[in-house]
């Protein structure tokens, strides 16, 4: 979910590596995944070469990945304010 919710917020999209470093996972495993992602479907390359960006007209992530950001966006909003770390 961290390397797609970097390509969601990231509209010239990003490469296996900046995504890596966005998310803290190494870059093999960023570069697996994303690679995974565009045999799904769901990224298309960008104009720049080693860039990847996400298929917005993808139902999957039209109709799915994006109103659960909104949402958790939205939630996260209403949450924060009232949360408070207890005094130690």
């Amino acid at each position: 979910m961290a390397v797609l919710r970097v390509l969601c917020y990231q509209i010239a999209g990003t490469s296996a590596r900046g995504a890596a470093r966005a998310t803290g996972i190494n870059h093999q495993t960023c570069s697996e995944l994303l690679k995974k992602f565009k045999a799904l479907g769901i990224l298309k390359p960008s104009r720049s070469p080693k860039h990847l960006v996400l298929d917005f007209k993808h139902p999957l992530i039209n109709e799915g990945l994006l109103p659960l950001f909104e949402l958790e966006e939205r939630l996260e909003a209403e949450v924060k304010p009232a949360w408070r770390p207890r005094p130690r």
